[in-house]
């Protein structure tokens, strides 16, 4: 578990505002001190986006949005409710703009906010909402130095005169025309991001990787990586569309990626199929479940391009050319899977960790001898650098046999001497050399690994073949699967975090690990039913408020 990296970016010209337009005074009631505030032209002509326009921001329902904000906040930390509601909203959006108040605004309907390229607005912002009182909305606008207002069948467009004069007639127009989203949404203009940005953001990744590759290690080598892959999404993709869903019970945030017209990526996501998730109902039960995943992905059209990245992110990773062995393993695995997998990881009686994993295959044989021969490769390659571990590989061929299954047993060696948690990982691997146990049958190959991994890889043929003792998901899994499975999404993650920390909490003498109760679950999912990459994280309620209150152990309330 390491990190992910994420960026943004946008670009900008305008275009469809060429004409010149006069800024008109407007007969404001009086305000000491204070100007009258510019409009401009009360119709305007529909137009496109401007090419400055980086991002919208959409509120479908400010004070239901804002009120479920409050609900979720009173329940991670009860009475901090109070300091999100409509009232901060009003302010939040004032003081955005750098006006004492935007009185005159009904703030009960939809409000939007575009972001211009601050590269050529000082103050890239334009509100745009409906209007309860225009004469209040004037003066305040008037009040506010520097702020214009339009206002157009009973909607206003607040920002700079400048701003106005770039993106007025697209507010006012073609913006209020677009359907409103069910929830909070970021839309963000991608591919004019990464042109304007362009050089603001290789100067930014040279300089994060100039200073790990200082420090030493594969670490910088597996950020450039990531970069890599985030630099082909972005280029690949138009838009992307984050999403905010909140309530008591819980927050989940989905970011979208929307391809570019003809991008390559595309016909990856129009590959991918809604899963049921049935095959994680054929795993072995397990203790006390760690983390849950199951899904379908196939590589489809998308083959050659993954492939070629898996490639070049081992070489950075490993330092090490992928052989002839272990690329040709990669090929076959993927023609040989059906993209369905599943896997569960759990604490065993002693608290160490053991994990099943099943997968999907049309060649049960043929993908045991494809692994057979990635393990001899890995095998070959010594001690390898992995994320700051050093590993090794060993591997008997036919180590027993079980129901008829031909089982490769395989070793997993670890150096844990350079780290800083090295008595929590011997704890859960169960020492510095991890068994694994794999096999193909009846149109699976599962692997086990972990203490006891041949006992765990039996209990998973029985479990697959004759259901014997099956996987029960629990409660908490169980409604994270079912939402998934509403939303028509093709991968999910589970990870329990309050049993994570009670595990690692057992291992560490200090006991300096805090104390949360349940298993507080959060989810990672995979979607693609519209055409776009969904990636959405789920926060319960319940883990915010066990994080809210964490303590050391045995600490003092």
């Amino acid at each position: 578990m390491k990190r992910a990296v994420c960026g943004l970016a946008v670009l900008c010209i305008i275009s469809g505002c060429a004409k010149k337009e006069t800024i008109k005074p407007v007969q404001a009631p009086a305000v000491p001190a204070a100007a009258p505030a510019p409009t401009l032209p009360s119709v305007p002509v529909a137009t496109t986006a401007p090419e400055s326009l980086l991002a919208e921001v959409t509120l479908p329902e400010p004070e239901r949005n804002i009120g479920r904000l409050g609900e979720l906040a009173d329940a991670i930390k009860p009475g901090s409710g109070a300091l999100v509601s409509p009232a901060t909203l009003a302010g939040a959006l004032a003081g955005m703009l750098g006006a004492s108040s935007l009185d005159g605004l009904d703030l009960a309907r939809p409000v939007r906010v575009l972001v211009l390229d601050p590269k050529t607005q000082p103050k890239p912002l334009v509100l745009v909402a409906s209007v309860a009182d225009e004469k209040v909305l004037l003066a305040s606008v008037a009040a506010a130095p520097g702020l214009a207002v339009r206002v157009h069948e009973g909607h206003a467009a607040v920002a700079t005169e400048t701003a106005l004069l770039q993106a007025g007639d697209y507010a006012l127009t073609q913006l209020l025309g677009q359907p409103l989203p069910a929830e909070p949404t970021v839309n963000v203009y991608l591919e004019r991001v990464a042109t304007i940005f362009r050089g603001e953001l290789d100067m930014f990744k040279n300089t994060v990787i100039g200073a790990m590759k200082e420090r030493g290690g594969h670490t910088a080598a597996v950020v450039e990586a990531e970069l890599a892959f985030f630099e082909y999404l972005v280029d690949q993709s138009e838009r992307l569309v984050v999403t905010l869903e909140a309530a008591a019970t819980g927050a989940s945030l989905d970011f979208a990626l929307v391809p570019r017209a003809g991008a390559t990526i595309a016909s990856f996501y129009a590959a991918q199929q809604p899963s049921d998730y049935a095959l994680l109902g054929k795993l072995p039960a397990a203790d006390v479940v760690m983390f849950a995943m199951a899904g379908r992905v196939v590589l489809g059209p998308w083959r050659e391009p993954a492939l070629a990245f898996v490639g070049e992110a081992w070489e950075k990773i490993t330092g090490k050319k992928l052989g002839p062995e272990l690329l040709a393993g990669f090929v076959a695995m993927a023609d040989a899977s059906t993209g369905e997998s599943a896997g569960v990881g759990s604490l065993g009686p002693k608290g160490d960790l053991r994990a099943a994993m099943l997968w999907g295959t049309t060649d049960p044989t043929g993908l045991h001898q494809v692994t057979l021969s990635m393990l001899a490769g890995l095998k070959a390659l010594g001690k390898i650098d992995l994320l700051g571990d050093k590993v090794s590989y060993d591997v008997k061929p036919t180590a027993f046999k079980y129901d008829g299954v031909a089982v490769t047993e395989y070793t997993t060696s670890f150096d844990f001497s350079e780290t800083k948690a090295k008595a929590v990982l011997e704890k859960l691997y169960g020492g510095k050399a991890v068994k694994g146990h794999l096999g193909a049958f009846d149109g699976f190959m599962v692997s086990a690994f972990g203490k006891s991994s041949d006992a765990f890889f039996k209990a998973a043929v029985d479990s697959a073949r004759r259901g014997k003792n099956r996987f029960d998901p629990g409660l908490d899994l169980a409604a994270a699967l079912t939402d998934s499975r509403a939303r028509k999404e093709s991968f999910v993650m589970y990870m329990a975090l309050g049993e994570i920390m009670r595990a690692a909490q057992a291992a560490e003498k200090k006991q300096s690990f805090p104390v949360i109760e349940g298993p507080a679950g959060m989810v990672f999912a995979l979607g693609f039913a519209d055409g776009s990459a969904h990636f959405r994280m789920t926060l319960p309620a319940a883990l915010g408020r066990a994080l809210s209150v964490a303590r050391p152990a045995g600490a003092a309330e």
